[in-house]
C-alpha cells in the first residue's frame, strides 16, 4: 500500500486554506485519486493560539488526518477619554467616560479600564467594564477630588485588553478651582419685630472662572416670614429678599443663605445674625 501525501496551505489570519490530496487503494488492481478542499473562517478565539484538527476518511480500511496550528494575533486598540466638566471647583464631580475602538467591524473589545488620578481623589467605580457593539465599546466613572488641593490633575485610564485586543492607555487634564464662599448680609441689621430688612446674598468666585449660578434658599432660626424664601443668582453672583420677623425670644435670629450650586460651582452656605428689638 503506497503513503498517503498531504499538502497543508494557511492563506492568512483571517481564513484557513486546507487541501489535502490522499491516494487510496480500491479493490480493484488500479488505485484512484481523489482531492478533498475545506475552506474555513474562524471566529475570534479567546486564545491566542489554536490547534485545529480535520479528519478525512475514505474507506472502511484506509483513512487519513490532518492536524495544523494557527495563531490569531490580538489586534491594536485605540482608548480615548472626555471628561464633563473638565473645569471645575472643588466639592464637584465630573463623570469621565473612556471610549476604546477595535480594528474590526464586528470585534468588540471586551474587558475592563482602571482609572487613577495625579493628585487625591476617587473614582465611582474605580474599574468600570466595558460595553458596545462592532469595533466599539465604552465605560464611565466619576471622578470627586478631595482635600484643599487645586490646579491641574491628570486623569489616566488604562484597558487592560482580551484575548484578540491589545491594551491601550489614554489620558486627560482636569483644571481644579477653589471652592466659592457664600456670604449674607441685611440691611438694617437691626429691626423692630413686624419690620423688614433686605437679606443679600453673595456667593464669590475666582476672577478667571466663569459667574455661579443657581438658587440661593434662605432660612431663619426664628419666627418670621421671607419674601420669597429663594432667588436666583445674577451674572455678578448676587440676590436677595426680604424678611420680616414675627417675635424672637433671643433678641436675634440667624438667617442662612445656603446656595446648591452648579455643574462647576459647588454649594455653600452663610449665616447673619439679624438684632430683632
Amino acid at each position: 500500500m503506497l503513503p498517503v501525501s498531504t499538502t497543508q496551505l494557511v492563506s492568512s489570519t483571517s481564513q484557513l486554506q486546507e487541501t489535502t490530496s490522499s491516494t487510496l487503494y480500491t479493490s480493484s488492481a488500479s488505485p484512484t485519486s481523489s482531492t478533498i478542499s475545506k475552506t474555513a473562517t474562524p471566529s475570534y478565539i479567546n486564545s491566542s493560539s489554536t490547534t485545529i484538527e480535520s479528519v478525512l476518511s475514505s474507506t472502511s480500511t484506509t483513512q487519513s488526518a490532518t492536524n495544523f496550528t494557527t495563531t490569531v494575533t490580538p489586534q491594536a486598540t485605540l482608548a480615548s477619554i472626555s471628561c464633563s466638566p473638565s473645569e471645575f471647583q472643588l466639592g464637584v464631580s465630573s463623570t469621565c467616560k473612556v471610549m476604546v475602538t477595535g480594528p474590526y467591524s464586528g470585534n468588540t473589545p471586551t474587558g475592563t479600564v482602571s482609572f487613577v488620578a495625579s493628585r487625591d481623589g476617587y473614582f465611582a467605580p474605580s474599574d468600570c467594564t466595558l460595553r458596545g457593539n462592532s469595533d466599539l465599546a465604552s465605560c464611565s466613572t466619576l471622578f470627586s477630588p478631595f482635600g484643599s488641593i487645586t490646579g491641574f490633575y491628570t486623569i489616566s485610564a488604562s484597558y487592560s485588553g482580551d484575548p484578540s485586543h491589545y491594551g491601550s492607555t489614554t489620558n486627560l487634564t482636569l483644571i481644579v478651582y477653589p471652592a466659592g464662599a457664600t456670604m449674607v448680609s441685611c440691611y438694617p441689621s437691626s429691626v423692630e419685630i413686624n419690620v423688614t430688612t433686605y437679606c443679600v446674598a453673595t456667593v464669590t468666585n475666582s476672577p478667571d472662572f466663569p459667574s455661579p449660578t443657581g438658587t440661593v434658599m434662605f432660612s431663619s432660626t426664628g419666627s418670621g416670614a421671607f419674601n420669597p424664601n429663594s432667588c436666583a443668582l445674577d451674572s455678578s453672583g448676587v440676590c436677595s429678599v426680604h424678611y420680616t420677623p414675627e417675635k424672637t425670644g433671643a433678641g436675634f435670629t440667624i438667617i442662612t443663605a445656603a446656595y446648591g450650586g452648579d455643574s462647576i460651582h459647588a454649594g455653600g452656605s452663610g449665616t447673619f445674625q439679624l438684632t430683632v428689638n
